[in-house]
């Protein structure tokens, strides 16, 4: 299926039937946000460096917008096996250095949105860890915000020119995409969107140059107005 750009996808009847939906209302398997007239709408925001180059950006597209950030915890080079250690010991390409999963948890209060940007750094050899492994802790991080609508940004699967990764590394990063696209509430599938303009990326081919975040903020915007519709 090819995305147009800044696509969302829905875990819905919707996404099974593989309907797009740009800034149109489609039923979710989470319910709408409910809050009150007026109330902003909570939103946490974790991820990588995905997340974290660009950051103010995205901070901005937030504030003072109807939303209320209750957390914003990027951190380059990280996974989310990174973020789960409970021992804060990091096996990861670079160390989690933000809160504890936990904290993470207990601050945010049951937030409205969780917006989660992960899933390129955990492919890679350097951490060791299985596709198992992998699923496993998407798990955890949606289990424990299954009380909230959750928000997943997709990247592209074909950076192997730069990481150096195992050969499998696409697939297994395509695969990854998939399954999230059928786990988390709505999906802000920019991967595909950088797949078809390549020019929104930095000369590294991996992260956002300055129009690129512009995109991508608008696109998390529009993922996150859909946990209200």
């Amino acid at each position: 299926m090819v995305l147009p750009a800044a696509g969302l996808r829905w875990k819905s009847a919707c996404a099974l039937a593989a309907v797009l939906v740009f800034g149109a209302a489609c039923s979710s398997n989470t319910p709408p946000t409910a809050r009150q007239p007026g109330q902003p709408m909570r939103v946490l925001v974790i991820g990588d460096s995905l997340l974290s180059v660009g950051g103010p950006e995205y901070h901005g597209a937030l504030n003072g917008q109807g939303y209320e950030i209750v957390g914003f915890h990027a951190v380059a080079g990280a996974s989310m096996d990174d973020l789960l250690s409970a021992e804060r010991v990091f096996v990861g390409i670079q160390p989690w250095t933000g809160p504890t999963f936990d904290d993470i948890v207990v601050d945010a209060a049951s937030p409205d949105v969780v917006y989660l940007s992960f899933g390129t750094n955990d492919q890679h050899e350097r951490k060791g860890l299985t596709v198992a492994e992998v699923l496993g802790d998407a798990r955890q991080i949606l289990d424990a915000f299954d009380d909230s609508c959750v928000v997943w940004q997709t990247w592209m699967s074909d950076i192997s020119h730069l990481i150096d990764p195992p050969a499998d590394y696409g697939e297994r990063l395509g695969s990854f995409w998939d399954w999230v696209a059928g786990e988390a509430d709505i999906v802000n599938d920019f991967g595909a969107r950088l797949e078809a303009e390549p020019t929104l990326l930095a000369v590294d081919g991996v992260h956002p140059e300055p129009t690129g975040v512009a995109a991508n903020a608008t696109a998390m915007i529009e993922a996150i107005d859909g946990c209200g519709a």
